[in-house]
Parts: C-alpha cells; structure tokens; sequence
C-alpha cells in the first residue's frame, strides 16, 4: 500500500488502510477496507490498475461503500469460460 501510494509513512511509522471484510464469489472478490483520512475515492480509483496487479487480476473496479469506507472488485484473473458454449 505504501508503494502504491495508498499508505502513507510518517515520523518512522506506516499508516495503512484497514482491512475490513473480504468476500469471494464465483466471479469476483469482493475487498472492503476503511481509507485513511484525509482520502478521496479519487485518491483509490486512479490506483486501480495497481491494485489488480497487486491482486493478480486484469482490472479492478473501487466503489464506495458508505462513508469511509471502499469496495475492491479485481476482475478474476482467468478466463471464466474456458471452454466454447455449445447449443
């Protein structure tokens, strides 16, 4: 978080956004953490292609939550389909 900007280092002490639930579906993750103060969604969405590398996936999507706090969605990092639909 510190590389990517979404952590800050102050005085000799980090500061890190704070895990608060993780939720995984067949399809995406779901990864709600708190933000630090002083940051926007902005602050988050212009990041989003670090965070899906930092997830492994192709891309990410931040939304809000409520207040404070953001939703992760990295898009899963295979093809879901990997075999022709046939009819």
């Amino acid at each position: 978080m510190i590389v990517s900007g979404l952590g800050r280092h102050l005085r000799g002490r980090d500061y890190l956004p704070r895990l608060v639930k993780m939720r995984c579906t067949s399809w995406a993750d779901l990864v709600t953490v708190k933000m630090l103060n002083g940051q926007a969604v902005k602050d988050w969405t212009d990041r989003a292609d670090h965070l899906a590398h930092g997830f492994g996936a192709r891309s990410c999507r931040v939304s809000i939550a409520r207040a404070g706090r953001l939703v992760h969605t990295p898009s899963a990092s295979t093809d879901s389909v990997r075999s022709p639909i046939s009819g």
